[in-house]
């Protein structure tokens, strides 16, 4: 048994219990050196921790369009009007979709100005499961339509005049 004293309250729990415990609260690389690559390990394996959250990630990539943006996020950071552009989707449709994957914690989001960017979740490529689905949506013929969209897209949009 392990035990953690917080705000004059001790806990005690199993060594396996420790991320369960504290990772929510980030409190654990205070508290605990020598367990600290034990729990900076599981943090970056375990993303989805519970099984609802396991069965809502993939659902979420169980959509046709959300895996299109996926593989498109595979590259980097892009904007939403970005990949409205390049999946010829309306704003609606888009941030809709952009939102389910950020609850199903696939992606991140990032607000730029009046902007939004989206980028990969960091931690999914850390997974080999989440690792081999990013790696084989790109290789689809689709996909790579999408990504030419968004490249093409892109260098017009560099060389309309910056006042307009």
């Amino acid at each position: 048994m392990e035990s953690i004293q917080q705000g004059g309250t001790r806990h005690n729990f199993n060594r396996r219990d420790i991320f369960i415990l504290t990772y929510p609260l980030m409190r654990i690389n205070c508290y605990f050196r020598p367990l600290k690559t034990f729990c900076s390990e599981t943090a970056m394996s375990n993303l989805f921790s519970t099984l609802p959250e396991i069965v809502q990630a993939y659902k979420a990539i169980g959509d046709r369009t959300r895996l299109r943006i996926l593989a498109l996020l595979t590259a980097g950071e892009l904007c939403v009007c970005d990949i409205m552009a390049a999946l010829e989707l309306p704003q609606s449709t888009a941030s809709r979709h952009l939102a389910y994957l950020k609850n199903s914690n696939w992606i991140i989001g990032i607000r730029c100005g009046k902007w939004m960017h989206y980028r990969l979740h960091p931690n999914l490529k850390r997974t080999s499961v989440h690792s081999a689905i990013l790696d084989h949506i790109t290789e689809f013929p689709e996909s790579r339509s999408d990504r030419q969209k968004l490249v093409d897209y892109l260098k017009g949009k560099d060389l309309q005049p910056s006042g307009k």
